[in-house]
Protein backbone atom coordinates (compact mmCIF):
# COMPACT_ATOMS: atom_id res chain seq x y z
CA UNK A 1 0.00 0.00 0.00
CA UNK A 2 1.55 3.29 -0.94
CA UNK A 3 1.56 6.55 0.75
CA UNK A 4 2.03 9.75 1.00
CA UNK A 5 1.64 12.76 3.57
CA UNK A 6 2.66 16.31 3.96
CA UNK A 7 2.87 18.39 7.04
CA UNK A 8 3.86 21.38 9.32
CA UNK A 9 5.42 20.77 12.61
CA UNK A 10 6.39 23.39 15.01
CA UNK A 11 9.40 22.98 17.58
CA UNK A 12 9.90 25.31 20.95
CA UNK A 13 11.94 26.11 23.61
CA UNK A 14 13.86 28.56 26.02
CA UNK A 15 17.54 27.86 26.81
CA UNK A 16 19.78 29.66 29.00
CA UNK A 17 23.09 27.32 28.27
CA UNK A 18 25.73 27.67 25.86
CA UNK A 19 25.72 23.86 25.17
CA UNK A 20 23.73 22.16 22.54
CA UNK A 21 20.67 21.60 23.37
CA UNK A 22 17.92 19.65 22.13
CA UNK A 23 14.38 20.79 20.96
CA UNK A 24 11.44 19.19 20.78
CA UNK A 25 7.84 19.44 18.64
CA UNK A 26 5.40 21.73 20.76
CA UNK A 27 8.23 22.38 23.54
CA UNK A 28 7.19 19.04 24.75
CA UNK A 29 10.32 17.22 26.43
CA UNK A 30 11.24 14.27 24.31
CA UNK A 31 8.33 14.87 22.03
CA UNK A 32 10.31 13.96 18.23
CA UNK A 33 9.26 14.11 14.62
CA UNK A 34 9.62 10.02 13.35
CA UNK A 35 10.25 8.77 10.38
CA UNK A 36 7.79 6.09 9.27
CA UNK A 37 9.47 2.88 8.00
CA UNK A 38 10.33 2.24 4.20
CA UNK A 39 9.66 6.20 3.69
CA UNK A 40 11.77 9.29 2.44
CA UNK A 41 11.20 12.36 3.96
CA UNK A 42 11.98 15.66 2.78
CA UNK A 43 11.73 18.88 4.69
CA UNK A 44 12.47 22.88 4.59
CA UNK A 45 13.29 23.65 8.23
CA UNK A 46 13.08 27.45 9.90
CA UNK A 47 14.77 28.21 12.64
CA UNK A 48 14.77 31.35 14.63
CA UNK A 49 16.53 32.47 18.08
CA UNK A 50 16.71 35.56 20.24
CA UNK A 51 18.51 36.43 23.55
CA UNK A 52 16.03 38.19 25.72
CA UNK A 53 19.13 40.13 27.02
CA UNK A 54 21.14 41.14 24.65
CA UNK A 55 18.70 41.85 21.67
CA UNK A 56 21.02 39.59 19.31
CA UNK A 57 19.07 37.23 16.64
CA UNK A 58 19.76 34.27 14.65
CA UNK A 59 17.80 32.57 11.59
CA UNK A 60 18.72 29.63 9.82
CA UNK A 61 17.31 27.56 6.72
CA UNK A 62 17.30 23.74 6.13
CA UNK A 63 16.50 21.84 3.21
CA UNK A 64 17.04 18.13 2.96
CA UNK A 65 16.27 14.53 2.53
CA UNK A 66 16.20 11.62 5.18
CA UNK A 67 15.42 8.06 4.12
CA UNK A 68 14.66 5.41 6.58
CA UNK A 69 14.58 1.67 5.38
CA UNK A 70 12.66 -1.59 6.28
CA UNK A 71 15.23 -2.44 9.14
CA UNK A 72 14.94 0.39 10.80
CA UNK A 73 18.38 2.51 9.50
CA UNK A 74 17.73 5.88 9.41
CA UNK A 75 20.03 7.98 7.42
CA UNK A 76 20.14 11.70 6.43
CA UNK A 77 21.01 11.45 2.89
CA UNK A 78 21.97 15.49 2.15
CA UNK A 79 20.57 18.60 3.71
CA UNK A 80 21.53 22.45 2.63
CA UNK A 81 22.11 24.76 6.36
CA UNK A 82 21.47 28.58 5.10
CA UNK A 83 22.60 31.46 7.69
CA UNK A 84 19.94 33.76 7.17
CA UNK A 85 20.78 36.55 10.13
CA UNK A 86 23.23 35.59 13.16
CA UNK A 87 24.05 38.72 15.24
CA UNK A 88 26.84 36.65 17.11
CA UNK A 89 28.85 34.00 15.43
CA UNK A 90 28.35 31.47 18.62
CA UNK A 91 24.46 30.79 17.75
CA UNK A 92 24.18 27.80 15.99
CA UNK A 93 21.37 24.54 14.78
CA UNK A 94 22.08 21.79 13.80
CA UNK A 95 19.68 19.13 12.26
CA UNK A 96 20.00 15.74 11.87
CA UNK A 97 19.03 12.28 12.95
CA UNK A 98 17.84 10.76 15.82
CA UNK A 99 18.71 7.15 14.46
CA UNK A 100 17.88 5.08 17.99
CA UNK A 101 14.48 7.07 17.94
CA UNK A 102 14.27 7.09 14.04
CA UNK A 103 13.61 10.85 13.73
CA UNK A 104 14.70 14.32 12.99
CA UNK A 105 16.54 15.56 15.90
CA UNK A 106 16.54 19.03 16.06
CA UNK A 107 19.73 21.36 18.29
CA UNK A 108 20.06 24.56 18.84
CA UNK A 109 23.18 26.42 20.62
CA UNK A 110 22.59 29.75 22.18
CA UNK A 111 25.35 32.76 21.64
CA UNK A 112 24.99 33.76 25.66
CA UNK A 113 23.77 32.08 29.04
CA UNK A 114 20.93 34.66 28.88
CA UNK A 115 17.53 33.41 27.87
CA UNK A 116 17.34 32.37 24.72
CA UNK A 117 14.26 31.73 23.42
CA UNK A 118 13.79 29.39 20.08
CA UNK A 119 11.20 28.94 17.53
CA UNK A 120 11.07 26.27 14.51
CA UNK A 121 8.61 24.85 11.88
CA UNK A 122 9.63 21.91 10.09
CA UNK A 123 7.23 21.74 6.32
CA UNK A 124 7.68 18.01 4.91
CA UNK A 125 6.54 15.71 2.47
CA UNK A 126 6.79 11.77 3.01
CA UNK A 127 6.61 9.09 0.93
CA UNK A 128 6.55 5.26 2.69
CA UNK A 129 5.67 2.11 0.78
Amino acid sequence: DKQSIEGKVGYSASTTSISPTEIYCGGTTNEQLTIKPRSVFTFNAMVTGRDDTTGDVCSFQFIGTIKRDSINNTILSGATKSILIRDDSNFDVVIDVDDTNESLRLTVTAATTNLTKWIATVDFVEVLF
